[in-house]
């Protein structure tokens, strides 16, 4: 190229401004060891130089051969470099400079987005992770919305896989809950298969309730014993009659109240929910 666009007088500096930088998409400076020690590299590339090139095009530092950060020339310093590493093929320095260049793909590294868990996890629950917690509020979720005693295994492994969270994980938060008592007698033992019902226990149905529905709960519970106790709601039909609330919620207040002592409550094998209401009920009134 020397021989083709220069001529012997020619004005060097003066025809790479003018004619080169000017028609350029980018000047790239290649720095080694070797070049950051030549006399011409020392006079022209002033701090004044730099900028009138950088107010032209975009200014791109190429270091090779190791070179150390303190040789780079003080114009240079204030830029972004493109250090070549040994192990560095051309097709990757490459896409670098066209990187600088026209800037098609960030130079920051791509972090992948959280997990979908994440953005359920509560960390209400002391003693639970947060993936312990999201597989909690699932099961209890679903015991209230069905309305019925089990949720389905496969319907909370899938739930869980379809927040991103690996099987074995799902798994070891379902022994936590049922060690802890979250989760009813009979799954401890849940090894590497899962059984295929989960059901919440008294006390983990309360938890959660306590937890995530405070202030509706407490007005349920106190709603259920003035029916028991005002409107002689003895059974559960007469009770949903009377009290508007899903009816897992209400089978859990008889359950809590049975366990209490404050009714004695039967449940038959049709379903049928009766009860006979104890004395010391009428003080949860006062």
């Amino acid at each position: 190229m020397d021989t083709r666009d220069f001529q012997p007088g020619d004005d060097l500096v003066r025809r790479v401004y003018d004619e080169g930088i000017g028609k350029s998409d980018a000047v790239i400076f290649v720095l080694s060891p070797e070049s950051v020690d030549r006399p011409w590299l020392r006079d022209e590339l002033s701090v004044s130089v730099v900028h009138k090139i950088a107010a032209r095009t975009r200014l791109i530092p190429l270091l090779i051969h190791d070179l150390p950060d303190e040789r780079v020339p003080v114009a240079l310093s204030a830029t972004i470099w493109i250090r070549v590493q040994l192990d560095m093929t051309p097709a990757a320095v490459a896409e670098r400079i066209a990187t600088a260049m026209h800037g098609y793909r960030s130079a920051n590294p791509v972090v992948d987005p959280p997990p979908a868990w994440t953005k359920e996890a509560i960390g209400k629950i002391y003693g639970l992770s947060s993936i312990d917690e999201v597989i909690f509020k699932y099961i209890c979720e679903k015991r209230i919305e069905t309305n019925y005693p089990f949720v389905s295994s496969s319907d909370v492994l899938q739930h869980g896989l379809s927040l991103d969270i690996p099987e074995d994980e799902i798994v070891t938060a379902l022994s936590v809950l049922a060690s802890r008592g979250y989760l009813d007698k009979g799954v401890q033992e849940l090894g590497s298969r899962l059984p295929v019902g989960l059901e919440p226990s008294q006390y983990g149905l309360s938890t959660y309730l306590e937890t995530y529905c405070a202030v509706e709960y407490s007005s349920i519970f106190q709603a259920v014993v003035a029916a028991m106790v005002n409107e002689r709601a003895h059974d559960l039909e007469t009770l949903k009659g009377v009290v508007s609330a899903p009816e897992a919620i209400l089978i859990h207040v008889i359950d809590v109240l049975d366990s209490e002592g404050e009714i004695k409550a039967v449940h038959s094998l049709g379903g049928f929910v009766a009860w006979h209401v104890m004395p010391t009920l009428k003080r949860r009134l006062q």
